[in-house]
């Protein structure tokens, strides 16, 4: 089996609809169900692939997917790649100055960095992304927590603090080497995608702790009131609802796992480098997620990165 990192960047809101919810949001979008994290299910992200290669090339794509619903025959074989949920690394945050801040956590960046061990990242660069310690993010050992941010940072004006949405953080100047260096390997692991802007994303990349993070996942997304009209565009009686959604310029990352394929016909099968060929250089540069296509949500750009370098120690 190859394993493969895949990253989505969210280019316009996103709702991964998960049914009615039990609080004060109708239609809450869909989370991880350990962290409680903004989430895109490997099952949507999946389907949507399939109708790509479906369109690109029906007959290789049958031999890598396994045949449609509708033309399912009983010696077809099962599908030969696995696609897992995409999970958050940088929630976009509001912030006093820069704007926003592409804000993750300990947790999230663990997560991520047990994604890049699995894809041959280098180990001396897996080294220098060593997460930090979340109680060391909390000032003093206390409550009041601190951020951690590049040495390029746009959130801070000299000795300011950092407001993101409702929390007053302090500069943990202990952990800005670590920003920088996940700063940098997230924009290696990008590469020259179009829909990425290195010079927008590490000014703005940030780290605070667990529970802040925890926090604004849970509170700092956008909710979105709608509501239905009838034919002569009056609007329904009891039609108002509400929908969360996740803003632009998230970023998420997955796991992708190819088999050699299981066609009955030998001379069709294809190796599992063959099958993880097909789909990474038939991919769509841009897709469409879950709901609401029609008014432009969920638009994402798609990559696949190569396995992250070792740190360049060489001269500039």
């Amino acid at each position: 089996m190859i394993t493969q990192l895949y990253l989505l960047k969210t280019l316009s809101g996103l709702h991964c609809g998960v049914g009615e919810g039990k609080n004060d949001i109708d239609r809450p979008t869909a989370r991880d169900p350990v962290t409680g994290y903004p989430q895109a299910p490997g099952s949507s992200f999946r389907g949507v692939l399939r109708e790509h290669y479906f369109n690109k090339d029906k007959i290789l794509a049958r031999r890598v997917f396994g045949p449609a619903s509708a033309d399912v025959m009983i010696d077809d074989p099962a599908s030969s790649v696995s696609i897992g949920d995409a999970r958050l690394v940088c929630l976009p945050v509001r912030t006093n100055q820069g704007t926003f801040a592409y804000l993750t956590s300990p947790v999230a960046l663990a997560f991520f960095a047990d994604d890049l061990r699995r894809t041959g990242a280098d180990s001396a660069r897996l080294g220098s992304l060593a997460p930090p310690k979340d109680k060391s993010l909390l000032a003093g050992g206390g409550t009041r927590p601190q951020i951690a941010v590049t040495s390029n940072t746009a959130l801070r004006n000299g000795v300011d603090p950092v407001l993101l949405e409702e929390f007053d953080l302090i500069v943990n100047n202990d952990w800005g080497t670590v920003a920088d260096n996940w700063a940098k390997a997230i924009v290696d692991l990008w590469g020259n995608c179009p829909a990425f802007c290195k010079e927008l994303f590490c000014p703005r990349f940030a780290i605070v702790c667990d529970d802040v993070f925890d926090f604004l996942c849970e509170t700092a997304l956008p909710v979105v009131t709608r509501n239905s009209v009838d034919a002569s565009g009056i609007v329904k009686d009891k039609a108002l609802w509400t929908e969360e959604i996740v803003s632009s310029e998230a970023i998420f990352s997955g796991l992708l796992h190819a088999e050699p394929s299981r066609s009955a016909d030998v001379s069709q099968r294809l190796t599992a480098a063959e099958v993880m060929e097909f789909m990474t250089t038939k991919a769509p540069r841009e897709l469409q997620l879950g709901g609401k296509a029609s008014v432009g949500r969920g638009v994402l750009s798609l990559c696949f990165p190569k396995p992250l370098p070792a740190p360049f120690t060489g001269s500039p």
